[in-house]
């Protein structure tokens, strides 16, 4: 079994990454957030962890976690959609909705290192399905076909 070391940096990120994206959404709410504000927050992006344990776990058994490869990859062209369209709006113009605690063009610099990461985690688990393409799951075994036991008869 061998350990790639890019899957465990993926999952070190995954992890980074999360509290980032908190840090992020503390800097956009302001003044406006309060703690159960920040605890709802913290609680909706907690999937996002799933991430880190989905390439933690690539990394621990490749063999045995294979098969979620294609569910990370869509997952994470998702954020990455997502994100995007969010980078796209407040570029865009849409600054003054959300009023935001810190530097504007840091807060931008910052979701776009986010993009950034989610394109190049999304684009190396596309390219290691195309390298490595799923193999067939093991049969497991089964119990065998029950059938009356023969009896002899006298």
């Amino acid at each position: 079994m061998r350990r790639s070391f890019i899957t465990l940096l993926g999952a070190a990120g995954e992890a980074v990454r999360y509290f980032g994206l908190i840090a992020l959404a503390r800097a956009f709410l302001g003044g406006a957030s309060g703690k159960t504000t920040l605890a709802l927050l913290q609680f909706a992006a907690s999937p996002h962890l799933l991430f880190a344990g989905g390439f933690f776990f690539l990394w621990l058994d490749p063999r045995r976690y294979d098969a979620f490869r294609p569910l990370l990859a869509a997952g994470k062209a998702l954020c990455f959609l997502t994100l995007g369209t969010l980078l796209a709006r407040f570029a865009l113009g849409f600054l003054g909705e959300l009023p935001p605690q810190g530097d504007p063009g840091t807060l931008l610099a910052a979701m776009g290192a986010f993009l950034a990461w989610d394109a190049a985690a999304g684009l190396a688990l596309v390219r290691s399905l195309r390298v490595r393409p799923l193999e067939p799951a093991e049969p497991r075994p089964a119990t065998p076909r029950t059938s009356p036991e023969p009896v002899e008869l006298e």
